[in-house]
């Protein structure tokens, strides 16, 4: 037997999909307008289309939301905030020459009730009486039909037919039944947003906030649920065991009920997402005014990661049969969670581990996740140890973050969890906080790369035992100067997560710590002793992994050392690489910022020989001017034949000139000869 909410989902559907659905304002504005948008808007985002709206009814809310009487016009202003922030699933349609709305909805239908199913929502019975009253004309029969209905007491749609005393009849009773998830069809469940709503928020209207007992209504499946025992409270509100079996309620302080929220909470609700303890929104929650006040969320279980895995005596306490392999497989469990997140474009925002519960190294549960940034609805809070230095001191509320961000929060958690509850920037000597991250002054070792500040204690032998890969990760991610330091070039999750899941299967299979026993465990007591696969770099002396060397000589050696030089051009160090001495290849003679500046193309030209345009690189153009020449006017190929052209009459010219020369020379010579006799005939 079909329940009232598959049933009400139902008939929803079937209405975005089969007709085109307008609104009126007296539906628009009803107390249970907040209840009703839920499943309108759901189903909408399922189906890939619109409600219409005609202008003349945003111009009666415009008038209301200015109105003198305080409930009309918040009614009024939580429809327009409403229209603003699902503007992607509402057409607001109208000409310049209609007048007032209920005239504006008898032109349309009797424009287009012959060409589409068309369906009004109202709670005006005169109105959906002369709308229906366009189904029985008979001069003009058609397939199409006309439907009205109005929104109930219930949040959801009742048959409008004109008559008040059918009005009590047109909700369906019935059992609780569990939320139909809207399916992806293998698309990510929200798009990735790179501007915020720029609706304003507000805080919501006081309303009565539900405690221990009381007993409150799920807005999509449509049932009572009891408040049995409070299990914690917090800045934002409180959480409730319910009566519903797996679930638990949190109810927002009173303070904390802004639009904003309300509106991400609603859309979360609605996506359909479920994942494995990810304790996401399953249904939102109103209290006995109608006001929604909180959501219902799968119930976790476990220890919050902060107050166990991160300090060192409750990690030993809590969970005292773990060792590396149980670290290393929690770093996974938590990768996989938030590599689904992200590809869902969902970005949690806070990484905190308060808000994360781990009952085994398999079993992680994700709460708050009411907190999480939704497409345009930023994360509006933050935790100093995972927030990026680009967007340190920012104020959350005013800006969205990026992947880039949220990678930096990712490496953040990771680098904690290997060095139980140990920050990245903690060191000897250190700034507060925010200035270490901000500064980037990574102090942990990679090679001979150090600052000197590495903390004292079971620290340093937790990060010597880590494999090369993970350490050379960590640190081009925290170091300033690493490959991995800035927004736009940090490590991805799921390439983390490809690093992490080499490494326990290394642990896994026992081949790690058969070269030293210390390395399975959670705190080394020594540094790392060379055993097994270790071998020692050709250049510099230091031993690595024998599997990391290229040729017998380590990463930093060939990469990060060599000869000393200067740009040619701009001036500027760089480095002549061991790794291009050893290949053979010659010395640049300039920067690569140059020399990807002296490839742009600067000008370009119309050959006046063939007509053809050519281009002038920068590089081109700084050879032509320090030559003290002029710009080429012709292209290349027409300049190489006039080159060739020049060159053949040049040579013919020589030749001509050689062979003249010649020929004077036989000339003077016979009359040189000439002389010399006619000299020895005068001297006999």
């Amino acid at each position: 037997m079909a329940t009232p909410q598959s049933r009400d989902t139902k008939l929803i559907n079937e209405l975005v999909t089969k007709s085109k659905v307008f609104m009126d304002t007296c539906s628009l504005m009803h107390e249970h307008y907040m209840e009703f948008e839920t499943l309108l808007f759901s189903a909408l985002r399922s189906a890939g289309t619109y409600v219409i709206v005609p202008k003349k009814v945003i111009e009666e809310l415009e008038k209301h939301a200015h109105s003198g009487n305080e409930k009309t016009a918040g009614a009024a202003q939580y429809a327009l905030r409403s229209i603003s922030l699902n503007k992607k699933w509402i057409s607001i349609k109208g000409e310049p020459s209609d007048n007032f709305a209920d005239n504006v909805f008898q032109t349309q239908f009797s424009k287009f009730r012959l060409q589409y199913n068309l369906t009004l929502i109202t709670q005006d019975i005169k109105l959906a009486h002369d709308i229906l009253g366009l189904n029985a004309i008979t001069s003009q029969r058609s397939s199409y039909r006309i439907k009205v209905y109005r929104i109930t007491s219930h949040g959801t749609l009742g048959i409008n037919d004109g008559n008040i005393d059918r009005f009590n009849n047109a909700r369906t009773g019935g059992k609780k039944q569990d939320v139909e998830p809207v399916k992806s069809h293998g698309r990510p469940f929200f798009s990735l947003a790179s501007r915020m709503t720029s609706e304003p928020d507000s805080i919501l209207p006081p309303t009565v906030i539900p405690q221990v007992g009381d007993l409150v209504r799920a807005g999509v499946s449509r049932t009572n649920v009891r408040l049995t025992k409070q299990l914690g409270a917090g800045g934002e509100g409180m959480v409730f065991e319910t009566s519903v079996s797996g679930q638990v309620c949190k109810i927002y302080n009173a303070r904390k009920r802004s639009f904003h929220r309300l509106e991400k909470l609603k859309r979360m609700v609605g996506c359909g997402f479920s994942c494995s303890g990810i304790c996401w929104p399953t249904d939102v929650i109103f209290n006995n005014e109608g006001h929604i006040v909180g959501y219902l969320m799968p119930k976790a279980k476990g220890f919050e990661l902060q107050r166990s895995v991160f300090i060192p005596k409750l990690l030993q306490t809590k969970f005292p049969d773990w060792d590396r392999t149980s670290l290393v497989r929690l770093a996974v469990t938590i990768l996989e969670k938030i590599s689904y997140l992200h590809s869902n474009n969902i970005i949690m925002g806070d990484i905190n581990p308060l808000n994360i519960l781990v009952a085994s190294p398999t079993e992680v549960y994700f709460v708050d996740t009411d907190s999480f940034q939704i497409e345009e609805f930023p994360c509006a809070v933050g935790t100093i140890n995972f927030t990026a230095p680009e967007i340190q001191q920012r104020n959350f509320q005013t800006f969205l973050r990026t992947l880039g961000n949220e990678y930096f929060a990712v490496a953040t958690l990771l680098f904690m969890t290997m060095l139980p509850g140990k920050p990245p920037y903690s060191q000897l000597g250190g700034e507060d906080p925010v200035s270490n991250i901000k500064r980037m002054d990574f102090s942990y070792p990679l090679g001979d790369k150090t600052n000197s500040r590495t903390p004292d204690g079971a620290w340093r032998f937790c990060w010597s035992h880590l494999p090369y890969k993970i350490k050379d990760a960590f640190y081009q991610t925290f170091r300033y100067d690493g490959s991995h330091a800035s927004e736009k070039d940090r490590i991805s999750t799921e390439e983390w997560l490809a690093l992490f899941k080499e490494y326990l299967s290394l642990l896994e299979s026992g081949r790690y710590q058969s070269r030293d026993p210390e390395s399975i465990k959670i705190f080394p007591r020594r540094f790392k002793i060379p055993s097994g696969n270790i071998a020692r770099c050709r250049l510099c002396g230091q031993e690595f992994d024998a599997d990391t060397l290229e040729k017998g000589y380590c990463k930093s050696c060939l990469y990060s050392k060599g000869e000393e030089m200067v740009c040619s051009r701009c001036h500027k160090p760089m480095l002549y690489t061991n790794k291009h001495k050893l290949e053979g290849r010659a010395p640049d003679s300039v920067c690569k910022e140059c020399f990807e500046e002296l490839a742009k193309v600067c000008m370009t030209f119309t050959c006046p020989d063939c007509g053809k345009s050519f281009s002038i690189t920068q590089r081109e153009k700084e050879y032509f001017e320090k030559k003290g020449l002029q710009l080429p006017k012709r292209c290349p190929s027409c300049r190489k034949k006039k080159a060739e052209s020049r060159s053949q009459s040049e040579t013919h010219s020589l030749k001509r000139s050689t062979t003249a020369r010649k020929q004077d020379l036989v000339g003077e010579d016979i009359r040189s000869l000439f002389d010399t006799i006619r000299g020895f005939l005068n001297f006999k």
